[in-house]
């Protein structure tokens, strides 16, 4: 519908200046949060919000630079989790979840300090979710680290892997499940 319209010469602008901002949060390895600590940026946004304000877009990331969005959303954290940790949450809603050749110590490991690193952004109803990945992930290191010394020691590793992983699931369940509004 925008597009249609013969814009007026402030709404020109500020769609131009919000562009500019798109494109270098957009560019390839950009990180969010380096982006929009630039003093450039930030003057883009508010000049943005002189020119159109009513863009939400601009507001909600203005917002962000000035340190008033510095959480995720219930929502958001539990997305950014499963996001941040793709190969746990394969493993753990697999039949197998302790056939660690499915995730291979390494990458569970990277994926856990992703997360642990990310904590203070995350809602802290969502913590338990956090807990039980990085718990999981703990279970993986400990099995893969140090072979077993007996047979016994594996079949409880294996049992340590299950259950961790079943926690995932039924936190992950639960939070899906229920409303957090």
């Amino acid at each position: 519908m925008i597009a249609e319209k013969k814009l007026s010469p402030q709404a020109a602008k500020g769609i131009s200046l919000f562009t500019e901002v798109q494109q270098k949060l957009n560019l390839p390895g950009a990180r969010a949060e380096d982006v929009l600590r630039d003093e450039d940026i930030k003057e883009s946004l508010r000049q943005t919000m002189v020119a159109t304000p009513t863009s939400l877009s601009a507001r909600l990331l203005l917002r962000v630079t000035t340190g008033q969005f510095d959480k995720l959303s219930i929502d958001g954290t539990l997305y950014a989790i499963e996001t941040m940790a793709p190969t746990i949450f394969t493993a753990v809603r697999s039949s197998v979840p302790n056939d660690l050749r499915k995730i291979p110590n390494a990458v569970a490991q990277e994926e856990v300090a992703r997360l642990v690193a990310a904590k203070g952004q995350f809602d802290p109803r969502a913590l338990s979710l956090l807990d039980a990945v990085i718990n999981y992930g703990e279970a993986v290191r400990t099995y893969t680290e140090r072979p077993a010394d007996t047979p016994v020691e594996n079949a409880a590793r294996n049992r340590t892997l299950q259950l961790t992983a079943r926690e995932v699931v039924g936190v992950l369940t639960k939070f899906k499940t229920t409303p957090h509004r």
